[in-house]
Formats: C-alpha cells, sequence, structure tokens
C-alpha cells in the first residue's frame, strides 16, 4: 500500500519528443506520397529550412507566376 501511494505522489514524467514520434509513426504512418516528398527534400538539401526561407520562396514564386500572367495577357 505504501508502495502504490509514493507512487501515486511522484509527478507524471512527460514524453521526450522522440517517443512522442515513434507513437505516431506507429499510430498514423504518412502516406507514401509524404514519404517521397519528404524524401526528395532530403536529397535536394532542403529539408531544414525555416517558416521564414519556406515563405520568402513561396511570395517569390508566386510574384513570378502573377508576372508571367501579367505579360501573357498583353
Amino acid at each position: 500500500m505504501r508502495e502504490a501511494f509514493r507512487r501515486y505522489q511522484e509527478p507524471l514524467k512527460a514524453p521526450s519528443d522522440a517517443d512522442l514520434r515513434n507513437y505516431f509513426r506507429g499510430v498514423a504512418p504518412a502516406p507514401p506520397a509524404y514519404r517521397a516528398i519528404r524524401d526528395e527534400a532530403k536529397r535536394n538539401g532542403v529539408s531544414d529550412l525555416t517558416m521564414r526561407q519556406i515563405d520568402e520562396e513561396v511570395s517569390a514564386t508566386r510574384r513570378n507566376l502573377a508576372g508571367k500572367k501579367k505579360n501573357a495577357s498583353r
């Protein structure tokens, strides 16, 4: 009884990030298309981009596409 009470009083340990990742990989594995995209990003060396870098790249691409559409309509 003492041991049960002692364990009850111990603070809960939060799982580590690695434990959570492994849990979610087992419960909900990534679809094959996502895995292919992730693997391609690693091969191209762009898997470690920050959100700011991604946002800048998306904005630049959108500006480029908008410029092409504008020129095509002339």
